[in-house]
């Protein structure tokens, strides 16, 4: 049983604000963070519509990468280090926060303040208030229980499994999957792995699911590991007096920095704050191939922050030093009006999932309700309808017999247009459906 603490905030019905504030005290500071609450849950019949939001299907009870001291919420849970999911909390957040432990001990390092190039000690969240999922571990709060699975998306992030007998699960588990890529890597666990397997026999009742990509243009990513050579290979190419900045957020891609400095043999300058959690995101013996910004020795390929990469660049052309950009990834958005496209190699090195892979994920999972994560997407729209369809419950229960005649009467028309005088052997996952189909034209 988990440790209760004197919490407050979340996010729940605001139809439910009045009635809670009769039996929760909280006081806040303007500007701050923090809050004093005593706080208990009382069970309340939950939200059954398909069409309910992230924010509110935990009700009082949990939240999932939602940090607002304004509401009134009993657990909060965080899927990964990423700012867009943890928002700007900082020092002054005092409530526990639920998470892996690789996602506990980046944390205090990410929510950070700068001043220069200098951070502020102190200034992110205590290390005290990290509470720890072990991964494929369900572990049991006051009426639920959570399961972490490796979400395959950056360093600690993870899909969250709630379980429960409270009100809220009465059309069954929710899965939040937080940032996936659901590649190859992720899609074999479904064999090998026993918190996957067990996944893919439950009928959930709700599925959050990550959406970021799901109406890119291309339906098909490259696979990652088939990207990095390719990048390793172009890094080699270029003059060892060029150098070469790669811009990223403040987590995430550090495999394809250790494949770079192992497969060149050269150093790379991180920015400050990879450099002051490199033990936490390298192998100790790849640490002596990164450096500090305060002594870059002889390394000519930069990591920076997204949104100084601009800076940066123009600090160096402004020294007389030429640069070039390798940019990791499949957004659009330009990285700064200083950096002409001539000078700029892109990568589509995605840790999201594309369309094609979250089809094949649906597929494995079975639910009542499936949810676009950013809350943002057409529900009718072709390919939301398709990865609906991939993983409802209706389609899980059909009979066998009854699935292979379905996808029999479907192969029909196509069948009775082939002009052929021999039967082709047709077989859609093991099942032969010859048996089932009309006799082609001239068939024996």
């Amino acid at each position: 049983m988990v440790k209760k603490f004197p919490v407050g905030g979340g996010a729940g019905d605001p139809n439910l604000s009045e009635s809670l504030s009769e039996t929760s005290n909280v006081t806040l500071n303007e500007g701050d963070d923090s809050a004093e609450c005593s706080f208990s849950y009382t069970p309340i019949q939950p939200f059954s519509q398909e069409l309910i939001s992230r924010d509110r299907i935990g009700r009082e009870l949990f939240a999932v990468d939602l940090f607002r001291v304004k509401k009134k919420i009993l657990y909060h849970f965080l899927t990964h280090g990423h700012q867009d999911h943890y928002g700007s909390i900082g020092k002054n957040w005092n409530r526990p926060i639920y998470c892996t432990p690789t996602t506990a001990a980046l944390l205090p390092h990410l929510t950070r303040r700068r001043t220069g190039q200098q951070f502020i000690r102190e200034s992110g969240v205590r290390e005290e208030l990290m509470q720890r999922l072990q991964l494929g571990v369900a572990q049991d709060f006051d009426n639920f229980r959570v399961t972490a699975l490796d979400a395959n998306h950056c360093l600690g992030a993870a899909m969250l499994l709630f379980e429960g007998e409270d009100p809220i699960f009465q059309d069954g588990p929710i899965l939040f999957t937080g940032d996936i890529r659901a590649d190859r890597t992720l899609m074999e666990r479904f064999e090998t792995n026993a918190g996957y397997k067990r996944l893919s026999q439950l009928k959930l009742g709700h599925i959050f699911l990550d959406d970021t990509y799901l109406c890119d243009e291309a339906e098909h990513f490259p696979a990652r590991d088939e990207l990095i050579p390719k990048i390793v290979d172009l890094a080699r190419t270029f003059s060892p007096t060029l150098k070469l900045l790669l811009p990223l957020h403040k987590l995430g891609k550090e495999d394809v920095l250790v494949a770079v400095a192992r497969g060149l043999k050269e150093k790379i300058c991180l920015d400050p704050g990879r450099w002051e959690s490199r033990e936490l995101l390298f192998p100790p013996e790849d640490l002596e191939y990164f450096v500090g910004e305060e002594d870059p020795q002889d390394a000519r390929i930069f990591v920076c922050l997204r949104r100084r990469c601009g800076e940066v660049y123009q600090h160096l052309f402004s020294q007389g030093i030429d640069a070039v950009v390798i940019n990791l990834t499949k957004q659009k958005i330009s990285l700064s009006r200083h950096i002409h496209e001539s000078i700029c190699y892109n990568f589509p090195y995605s840790d999201h999932s594309s369309y094609t892979e979250l089809v094949s994920f649906c597929s494995r999972l079975r639910t009542k309700f499936l949810h676009p994560w950013s809350g943002k997407v057409d529900v009718e729209h072709p390919r939301w309808k398709r990865l609906r369809s991939a993983c409802t419950s209706d389609t899980f229960a059909e009979p066998p017999a009854a699935k292979q005649r379905r996808l029999a009467d479907s192969l029909t028309a196509d069948l009775e247009e082939i002009d052929c005088t021999t039967t082709i052997p047709i077989s859609v996952n093991g099942i032969d459906m010859n048996e089932f189909a009309p006799a082609l034209n001239g068939a024996k």
